[in-house]
């Protein structure tokens, strides 16, 4: 129960829309898969949020006694792993979320995520305006952890969809877009909301400073202006995990698609092009529609490698286009998202084989 967590929330009104959802699986994503404590009321939170990009505040005074950093992180893991929520199982991770140190903080809110407990909200809601870009980054992970986990999805909702407005750090505004599509949305108008705030990270109107660049010259979206190369990756994550688990409620709206696709297709065409080999359009066209349309009977090859538990020829194939791609700065995030999944996945089949050829 975290009743104090409601109430109003930074004197915001933010927009809704709402998604129908579509097939089991997102379609446009189908080849990028197989390519590819007690704290502080909200309104005590508020009290702090001011519009526009700021700084967030120092962190709170601590005891000059502080245990060194190495202690502090030792404690944190050995809570996380004891897995006790009680106070005082909980004691070692608080202490160390007000530690001196950025990255004991940033380990500390990580712990409290992991907990995947709604009760926690409270306790790391105030860690969205902590002066490291690396906690605030970790806070928004957590606190979406607490909504899969029951939550005020409301809030959490809210309070994430502000630090949009309020953080223009890339590094947090990419946490903030994959956190956003991972909360367990209910509704179309919340669901279409979360597209729209993730599309928009993705494409900023009006970038803040260094948040936002132009794709290389000589790409089919040279004149897109889009994030950052890391805010950009984990907001086409933030999308992905948006559409798979919405799926039943509605599908992303075909601008959404149209960008992915755009973005997609921009690398596509430029890295064969650099290599001396240009696909013909009729080609890309024909196997895009293969491959995306609605309904398709058709996937890729790798999907299927994947689907079935197979060895997939990610590095044969993924791999030497992105090594193509940044041979010739070539921006490519979605194959980087693609080849970053399969090398995942190649990993954890290494991992697991020895416990199913024991039949475990």
């Amino acid at each position: 129960m975290i009743t104090a967590f409601r109430g109003p929330f930074f004197g915001r009104a933010f927009a809704k829309a709402r998604v129908g959802r579509g097939a089991r699986r997102p379609f446009f994503l189908a080849p990028l898969a197989a390519l590819a404590l007690t704290g502080p009321s909200v309104a005590a939170l508020a009290a702090q949020s001011t519009p526009g990009p700021q700084p967030a505040p120092a962190q709170a005074a601590v005891a000059p006694d502080e245990p060194s950093p190495d202690v502090l992180r030792r404690g944190v893991l050995a809570a996380e792993d004891a897995r006790d929520a009680s106070p005082a199982g909980l004691a070692p991770i608080m202490a160390a979320a007000k530690s001196k140190d950025s990255d004991v903080r940033r380990v500390a809110v990580r712990a409290l995520g992991r907990f995947e407990r709604a009760e926690l909200a409270q306790t790391i809601a105030p860690m969205l305006l902590d002066s490291s870009s690396s906690v605030r980054a970790e806070a928004a992970n957590a606190l979406a952890q607490t909504a899969m986990a029951g939550g005020d999805l409301a809030t959490i909702r809210d309070l994430l969809f502000d630090r949009v407005a309020n953080d223009s750090h890339p590094l947090v505004r990419g946490a903030v877009a994959e956190s956003i599509g991972r909360l367990p949305y209910k509704t179309v108008d919340d669901v279409r909301a979360a597209e729209r705030l993730i599309v928009g990270i993705m494409q900023p109107a009006q970038a803040p400073s260094g948040a936002a660049r132009r794709v290389p010259r000589g790409t089919p979206d040279e004149k897109i202006k889009f994030a950052s190369p890391g805010t950009l990756l984990s907001a086409l994550r933030g999308l992905e995990a948006l559409a798979r688990q919405t799926a039943k409620i509605a599908p992303l709206e075909p601008a959404t698609l149209t960008l992915v696709a755009e973005l997609s297709g921009a690398w596509r065409s430029a890295v064969a092009r650099a290599e001396g080999f240009p696909t013909p359009e009729a080609v890309l066209a024909n196997y895009g529609s293969m491959l995306t349309q609605k309904g398709s009977a058709f996937a890729a090859s790798m999907m299927r490698d994947v689907e079935s538990g197979g060895q997939a020829e990610g590095d044969h194939i993924l791999g030497a286009m992105l090594s193509a791609a940044r041979r010739h700065s070539i921006a490519a995030p979605v194959l980087e998202i693609a080849a970053t999944h399969l090398e995942a996945y190649a990993a954890r089949r290494v991992r697991e084989a020895p416990d199913k050829a024991a039949g475990k």
